[in-house]
C-alpha cells in the first residue's frame, strides 16, 4: 500500500511541476508493473491495493491492462476495489470497461476503520469512490458522496493521514 501511496503522490507532484529525482519514477513504473502482472488473491484488501496499484500506473500514463482485465474478471470484488479499477480503465482510455464496472450495483461503503495494511476507512473510501465518479463523469453521485465527504471533515473528530488525505 505504501508503495501505492508514494508512487501516487509523486504523480501528482510531477503532474503539478514538480520534478521528482531523475530515475524514480521510472523505477516506481518498472516496480509496480512487475507487482501487478505478478498478483494472486489472498487475505485483507488484496483487492483493493492491486486496484490501486493499477489506478497509479494508469494515472502515471501506462496502464497495465492484462492485470486490469484480471482484477476485473474476479467473481466477488469490494466496491472500492470495483470503483478504482473503474477509474484505472477511464484513465487508461477504456470507458467502456469503466462504465461497467460503475454500474455494477449502489456505492455503499459500510463502516470500518482499519489501521494496518491499507489504514483504511469508509470515509477515505468514499473519498477514492468520488474521484472514480468524477472521472468518470457520473454527475448523479457527486453531490450525495461530496455532502457525506463534506459532513465528516466538518466535525470534530480525528481523521487518519488516509481520511483527510483523501477527502480533501
Amino acid at each position: 500500500w505504501a508503495t501505492n501511496y508514494a508512487g501516487h503522490f509523486a504523480v501528482e507532484a510531477q503532474k503539478a511541476g514538480y520534478l521528482p529525482p531523475p530515475g524514480l519514477l521510472d523505477q516506481w513504473t518498472a516496480f509496480q508493473r512487475r507487482r501487478a502482472r505478478a498478483w494472486v488473491p489472498g487475505e485483507g484488501q488484496q483487492e483493493l491495493t492491486q486496484a490501486y496499484r493499477l489506478f497509479t500506473l494508469a494515472l502515471a500514463g501506462t496502464p497495465e491492462l492484462p492485470a486490469m482485465n484480471q482484477l476485473r474478471e474476479r467473481a466477488s470484488l469490494p466496491v472500492t476495489a470495483k470503483w478504482r479499477l473503474a477509474a484505472a480503465y477511464q484513465l487508461a482510455g477504456q470507458p467502456e470497461a469503466a462504465r461497467a464496472l460503475a454500474t455494477q450495483g449502489p456505492v455503499t461503503i459500510q463502516p470500518y476503520r482499519e489501521l494496518s495494511f491499507t489504514y483504511g476507512s469508509d470515509l477515505r473510501d468514499r473519498a477514492m469512490v468520488l474521484e472514480a465518479v468524477v472521472l468518470l463523469n457520473l454527475a448523479e453521485h457527486v453531490g450525495p458522496l461530496a455532502k457525506s465527504l463534506s459532513e465528516s471533515l466538518s466535525r470534530n473528530t480525528w481523521l487518519s493521514t488516509q481520511e483527510t488525505a483523501y477527502a480533501l
